[in-house]
C-alpha cells in the first residue's frame, strides 16, 4: 500500500478500538458516532487483510494480526502527536499533572520523601501517586494508560516497547534489634545459620536471595515468617530476636528511627540495582523526560 493512499486517521479508530475493545466506546473517546467507527473498522479490515476485531459475548476480541499492530500503531501516534504538536517549552513551575509510579514501599522510604522535596521547591503542580507493585512489570498498566512510571529492582528483561534506566545500586546488610544476642561479639555464619529469620517476600513466593547463597555453604536458613512489606519488619524485629537480611539503604532509613544494629554478612550476596521503567510512548515527553531525570537524579545522591 501507498502512504499516499492511506488514510492515517484509520490508526486513531484502531488504537481506540484496542484500548476500549467496543465501537461504542471507541466512538466515545473519539467523539465520533458508533457508525462511522463501523465503518473505519471495515475499511481497516480491508487495509490490512485481516478481521482485526471480531465479535464476543462482552464486546471485541483482537486478532492475532491485531495484537501485533498495537504497540506499533500506539508508537505511531505518540511520534506523530508530537511532530504536530511542536517541541514545547516545559517549565516545571507552571504544570500541572498527576504522575503515577508503580513502585514499592522501599523506593517510597528511600528515595520518594527527597523528591517530594525537590517537587515542592521546583514543581508545585505536580502530584506523584504511588501504586504498589506486585513483584512483575505492570504491563496492562502501562497499556491502560494507569502509570507512567514502574520502579523497582526485579524486573528482568523488558518486553519491546519499553526503555530502563538504573536509578541506583544497593547491597544487602543483616538488621537486628540493638542488643541482638547474635551480633554479639560479631555474625558469624554459625550465628547466622542457628537464628530464625523475617524475610521481605513480595509475592509471597518465600524465595530468598541470601537462602540460594547460604546452600554454597551447605547450610539452610530458617524462617519464622514471610512480609510482603519492605517497612513492617523494621518493627518486628525491634520485638523479638529475628534477623532480617534486605538492602542496606533501607536498614538505614530504619535506623534513623527505630533501635536495629546492622551487621555485615557473614557471606557473599549479589546486590540489586533499581530501575525505573517506562512504555516507548512517553519517551520523549517533556514532562515525562524531566520526571524522569529528577529521579535519575536522587538516585545519584542517595548512591
Amino acid at each position: 500500500m501507498n502512504i499516499t493512499s492511506a488514510d492515517l486517521n484509520l490508526l486513531a479508530v484502531f488504537h481506540a478500538l484496542s484500548q476500549d475493545l467496543s465501537t461504542t466506546r471507541a466512538a466515545t473517546r473519539l467523539g465520533l458516532s458508533q457508525p462511522a467507527v463501523s465503518h473505519a473498522l471495515n475499511r481497516l479490515r480491508e487495509t490490512f487483510g485481516d478481521p482485526l476485531f471480531v465479535r464476543a459475548s462482552r464486546g471485541l476480541i483482537p486478532t492475532k494480526r491485531a495484537l501485533e499492530l498495537r504497540d506499533p500503531v500506539e508508537r505511531l501516534l505518540a511520534d506523530a502527536e508530537t511532530l504536530l504538536s511542536g517541541a514545547r517549552a516545559f517549565d516545571p513551575r507552571k504544570e500541572i499533572r498527576e504522575f503515577r509510579i508503580s513502585t514499592t514501599d522501599y523506593f517510597e522510604v528511600v528515595a520518594l520523601p527527597r523528591l517530594l522535596r525537590v517537587l515542592s521547591k521546583e514543581a508545585p503542580g505536580i502530584t506523584i501517586v504511588s501504586r504498589p507493585s506486585q513483584g512483575n512489570l505492570p504491563k496492562e498498566q502501562f497499556e491502560n494508560r494507569t502509570i507512567d512510571l514502574a520502579v523497582a529492582g526485579y524486573y528482568g528483561d523488558l518486553p519491546e516497547g519499553y526503555y530502563q534506566q538504573t536509578v541506583f545500586k544497593d547491597d544487602f546488610v543483616c538488621v537486628g534489634k540493638k542488643g541482638n544476642p547474635h551480633f554479639k561479639p560479631t555474625l558469624t555464619l554459625k550465628k547466622y545459620s542457628e537464628a530464625r529469620h523475617l524475610l521481605i517476600s513480595p509475592q509471597g513466593d518465600m524465595k530468598s536471595r541470601s537462602s540460594a547463597a547460604f546452600k554454597k555453604h551447605k547450610l539452610e536458613q530458617h524462617f519464622q515468617a514471610g512480609v510482603s512489606s519492605f517497612i513492617s519488619p523494621g518493627w518486628m524485629i525491634c520485638e523479638s530476636d529475628l534477623l532480617l537480611t534486605c538492602p542496606r539503604k533501607l536498614a538505614l532509613a530504619w535506623q534513623k528511627h527505630l533501635p536495629v544494629e546492622i551487621a555485615k554478612l557473614p557471606f557473599t550476596l549479589e546486590g540489586i540495582a533499581v530501575v525505573q521503567v517506562w512504555h516507548a510512548r512517553s519517551h520523549k515527553d517533556p514532562a515525562h523526560m524531566w520526571m524522569r531525570n529528577l529521579i535519575h537524579k536522587i538516585g545519584t545522591e542517595i548512591a
